[in-house]
């Protein structure tokens, strides 16, 4: 089976929602005078219009099938988890989100599988809908963002989300967005370019440093975008350890040992260096990836992979499927 792991959809059926009662949500749903239809926050924060690939799964599927894909990993758009709500609101929006996206899939559950979303910025609740949304919705893990209001992974007021993902055995989707980064990732789109990489990069640091890892071993992260630029640089967050005491503060060994905790999409967009990224973290770490259906995701990923052609039969089908199956517990759809 090949399976795509990283894909975003918004439910139509979430829209029509949020129109009824988005005063409980902290949003307004508005219609621009060309029929575009965006989400506006009450903190005055206006989002993108939603585009069709976003909206429809029948163009979702147009795509799989030109690719081969079987089945393919749904997350949300993280635009809208609403970290910066006040946390009743944003629970009431996330609870939406899920029992939408499940509702949404069902009717395909041959080829498609789903992740929550949850109000990260209240640690318990965040686990009580996370549970709720696998054991009840049948959604397979979350996508969370690299930071919640620039508080960053590895704060406490999160360790009941950590207890409760490791204990569910959830898949969690690692994904970059609000990117704080002033003036000068302003132009050229660099606040995507260079920002997401980089906001995957601290948030995996912090989980690295900050000793989560360290306290939940069974945590299944996967970093979007191969990693950000954790896999390449990996050397210098052990010369911090060896060099820095504050880096040592939580953890007590070399953040090298922690790359093989981590999973990995394959959002490199290039086939050298996503070899690199395949022979440094293991192709067992290793899962397709498109990030369908936006502009800065990766067209050419089947032929990424198709193109690489030092690996064992073994570990394509690894990186193609077989680990993504194990992950998401997909033996048991």
């Amino acid at each position: 089976m090949i399976i795509d792991a990283h894909a975003h959809f918004v439910p139509p059926n979430l829209i029509t929602a949020l129109e009824r009662e988005g005063d409980a949500c902290g949003v307004e749903v508005q219609t621009d005078a060309e029929g575009k239809q965006r989400v506006v926050f009450e903190t005055g924060l206006v989002l993108r219009p939603l585009f069709p690939k976003l909206v429809d799964l029948t163009l979702h599927l147009a795509e799989m099938d030109e690719n081969g894909i079987d089945l393919r990993v749904i997350s949300g758009w993280l635009d809208l988890v609403a970290y910066w709500l006040p946390s009743n609101k944003a629970a009431r929006l996330n609870r939406l989100q899920n029992e939408t996206i499940a509702e949404a899939l069902a009717p395909h559950a041959e080829r498609f599988v789903g992740l929550a979303t949850v109000p990260l910025q209240d640690g318990p609740t965040a686990a009580r809908e996370l549970t709720y949304a696998m054991e009840t919705l049948g959604l397979r893990g979350v996508m969370i963002g690299s930071h919640i209001n620039e508080a960053n992974l590895d704060e406490p007021f999160l360790e009941p989300f950590w207890e409760a993902a490791e204990g569910l055995e959830a898949f969690i989707l690692l994904h970059p967005f609000q990117i704080f980064a002033g003036e000068r990732y302003s132009r050229y789109y660099l606040h995507n370019v260079v920002g997401n990489p980089l906001e995957t990069t601290l948030a995996a640091a912090s989980l690295i440093f900050g000793g989560v890892l360290a306290r939940y071993p069974g945590l299944r992260i996967c970093l979007s975008h191969a990693g950000g630029f954790l896999p390449y640089q990996i050397g210098r967050l052990d010369r911090a350890f060896e060099a820095l005491p504050v880096a040592r503060e939580r953890v007590n060994r070399q953040p090298s040992t922690f790359l093989d905790q981590f999973y990995y999409d394959s959002i490199a967009f290039d086939a050298e260096s996503l070899s690199f990224a395949i022979r440094r973290v293991g192709e067992e770490r290793v899962l397709l990836g498109s990030d369908f259906p936006f502009g800065m995701g990766n067209p050419q990923y089947r032929a990424d992979m198709d193109s690489l052609e030092n690996l064992t039969p073994e570990a394509r089908q690894a990186i193609m499927g077989a680990t993504a199956t194990r992950l998401l517990h997909l033996g048991k759809l």
